[in-house]
């Protein structure tokens, strides 16, 4: 049976809003940021994903907010703006756009991508020092906020955030299995062959291939199995204990 997760919900029957948003049809929506989409099926107000489609006859809530309280701080010289507000001669280079929670260099540039017109409702962080127009400039001398301090460094860091919990999730139950039975990080006391590790992911990806999804060792998903072995490897490596045995360099294709 296939499921549409289009509403057919008429204005009278209009969705109560969660605390702090007003529900809306698609139709009267202004904005993206924010939104939650009702989900009828399950009676459930859920997160609306970057890029999502807006249907004209569907529910949203709209947060009771001003547009500015949603803006993110910005790192030290920079200045946060929406997309549509990017003048078109800001700085070519040093552009950031605001990812989930966390700000991440981006290729986009005002003058090739223009923000202000594929990315209007998304959070850009522009430079306001060096080369920066003077509009910019301005603009960032009449920001009430304040920068976190810690920001501008933690850009400049593996963004952590950044990986799916599944992820961490069926990693974790693979490697949990070894550490009952060799202990707990046990391959940063031994040396570690490749060529093992690789054996025995590859092993994993061939019971993929076959239809397997789940383990039946450790009760993870396969490629939960395939990321701790990627984990070992590059531990070991950082640590010194890796034996890279690989066999010599040869020509691919």
């Amino acid at each position: 049976m296939k499921f549409s997760h289009t509403n057919t919900m008429k204005d009278d029957d209009k969705p109560e809003a969660p605390e702090g948003y007003t529900a809306m049809l698609g139709k009267d929506v202004s904005t993206r940021i924010g939104l939650k989409f009702f989900y009828s099926a399950t009676n459930l107000w859920v997160n609306c994903v970057e890029g999502f489609p807006l249907r004209r006859d569907d529910w949203y809530a709209v947060p009771n907010t001003e547009e500015e309280d949603l803006r993110p701080k910005a790192p030290e010289g920079y200045t946060a703006m929406l997309g549509k507000d990017v003048p078109r001669n800001a700085p070519a280079d040093g552009l950031m756009a605001w990812c989930k929670m966390a700000w991440m260099p981006t290729e986009y540039s005002a003058q090739s991508c223009y923000p202000n017109n594929h990315y209007p409702d998304d959070w850009f962080a522009v430079p306001v020092s060096g080369h920066a127009c003077t509009v910019i400039r301005d603009m960032a001398m009449k920001e009430k906020w304040t920068a976190d301090p810690k920001a501008s460094q933690a850009v400049q860091k593996p963004q952590l955030q950044l990986i799916p919990p599944a992820l961490n999730e069926e990693t974790a139950k693979a490697l949990m299995r070894g550490a009952k039975k060799y202990g707990f990080f046990n391959w940063r006391e031994n040396k570690v062959e490749m060529m093992t590790y690789l054996g025995a992911m590859k092993r994993h990806i061939d019971c993929l291939i076959e239809g397997e999804d789940i383990d039946p060792d450790t009760g993870a998903h396969h490629l939960g199995c395939v990321a701790a072995g990627c984990g070992i490897v590059l531990d070991a490596r950082k640590h010194g204990t890796l034996v890279d045995n690989r066999p010599p360099k040869g020509q691919i294709n």
